[in-house]
């Protein structure tokens, strides 16, 4: 009888340790460094976690004050080119043909070739009859190639971004395609893969008014042009003449009526066809806000008369810009430790889904982020919501969302960002899952998933 006092005593005392020790770990989470496998699971997990090109504004602007504008042309939209957040829409999802702005699906598609090493800006390109100027369309925006001439890729750009030429966009495509017809193929190849469903091209100049897209297509391209070739704004959109050939060279002005008017404006884009009327695509910068805007269908009897139109949206939609928001970047969290219960893990850590692309390591996470704020807004905080103040109960996957970041300023959340496990835990054993529940109870804590 003793030896049963004694050995049930003996088994009490470990059930209370194990009990005690259950206790500490749910009340101080502490997970393990994660392995080489664990850090690549989580890294594959990440690459789900990415943000539209474009999205709305997380926060109401009439709530921040901010009053409500309207321009002249048919539709429009304006965003923030760091966050992709929307300031301001009209019409954003009208089809109209895009006209020479098309040029810029062109540049993409060099720019991808030049990318792979598929091209270089220095390469000579022959000039086949069909891009000499002479065989152009009557009325067409030109660079003035001729039979004979020599001409660069880089030259080539330069006379589509900076005269929108007609002739240049033929020499490109069929130097990049070999054919018109298989260069157009590419353009819409990559628009597809952008996720734009109204935007298609049937030439690579713009002329025809069979081309369409919508400016919220439009800005979503021309965001993800720029995200990946911003140096294309130094380097093409915001020169302001071009001349050529190099001997008795053609000069002509930049066709963007705002560039080295409207302050902080760098580029990008015209467009006319009168099926379109007055186009633009309007890049500006300012301090660290960079903004983005799309007009289409702009009214005006004549070049002058839509660019006076083109010049006036354009101060619009800068001021608005300007004058109401502010982009800031924060440091992102530090990962959160939380605990575990009835897992055969104990711990792991809840951190921002940050989007990456699918060659950023997990150590190389972005130090901050950007977000888009009233102008006015003050002082910015961050406060993690959890899905349950309670335990976590196993089984848990890596990117299983546990919860969210909430960044406010003023009383506006102006942005959330998920909070998601880090690490997969399998479902423990029935002894340890016991001593979990009862230390849970203890503790008047519930386990929830």
């Amino acid at each position: 009888m003793k030896i049963f006092l004694k050995s049930f005593v003996a088994f009490c005392a470990v059930c209370a340790l194990y009990l005690g020790y259950s206790i500490y770990r749910l009340k101080n989470p502490n997970p393990q460094a994660l392995t080489a496998e664990e850090n690549t699971t989580l890294e594959t997990v990440l690459l789900r976690y990415e943000e539209p090109l474009i999205s709305p504004l997380f926060w109401n602007t009439e709530k921040a004050g901010i009053k409500t504008i309207d321009i002249n042309a048919a539709s429009g939209i304006l965003i923030d080119v760091k966050t992709g957040s929307i300031l301001y829409e009209k019409n954003a999802d009208r089809i109209i043909p895009p006209a020479s702005m098309t040029k810029l699906a062109v540049m993409y598609v060099v720019f991808q070739d030049i990318a792979a090493g598929k091209a270089s800006l220095d390469d000579i390109v022959p000039l086949r009859s069909a891009s000499w100027a002479v065989n152009a369309p009557a009325g067409s925006s030109l660079m003035f190639l001729a039979e004979g001439q020599t001409v660069s890729l880089r030259e080539l750009l330069l006379g589509l971004a900076v005269v929108s030429g007609n002739d240049a966009a033929t020499a490109v495509a069929d130097y990049i395609a070999g054919s018109q017809s298989a260069f157009i193929e590419r353009m819409n190849a990559e628009m597809k893969k952008l996720g734009l469903k109204h935007t298609r091209f049937v030439d690579s100049s713009g002329y025809s008014e069979h081309n369409r897209t919508t400016a919220r297509e439009f800005v979503s391209f021309a965001r993800a042009y720029l995200n990946l070739y911003p140096e294309s704004l130094n380097e093409f959109h915001s020169v302001k003449e071009f001349g050529y050939p190099k001997s008795n060279p053609i000069v002509q002005k930049n066709t963007n009526p705002a560039l080295g008017i409207i302050e902080g404006v760098n580029g990008l884009k015209t467009g006319f066809i009168p099926e379109s009327g007055y186009n633009l695509a309007l890049t500006a910068e300012r301090g660290s806000v960079s903004v983005l805007s799309v007009t289409l269908g702009g009214p005006g009897k004549g070049t002058k008369q839509g660019n006076e139109y083109r010049l006036e949206d354009a101060r619009i939609l800068t001021s608005y810009a300007f004058d109401n928001f502010q982009t800031i970047s924060v440091k992102h969290s530090d990962p959160i430790a939380l605990s575990t219960a009835c897992g055969k893990k104990s711990a792991f850590f809840a951190r921002e889904a940050v989007p990456r692309s699918n060659t950023t390591k997990i150590e190389e996470v972005p130090p901050e982020i950007t977000l888009t704020l009233p102008a006015s807004a003050a002082e910015l905080k961050r406060t993690f919501i959890f899905k349950t103040k309670n335990c976590m109960r196993a089984p848990i996957k890596a990117g299983d969302i546990v919860g969210k970041s909430v960044y406010s300023a003023d009383g506006l959340t102006v942005k959330e960002i998920p909070l998601i496990a880090d690490r997969n835990i399998e479902k423990a054993g029935f002894i340890k899952t016991l001593f979990d529940k009862i230390a849970c109870k203890i503790m008047n804590l519930q386990i929830k998933q």
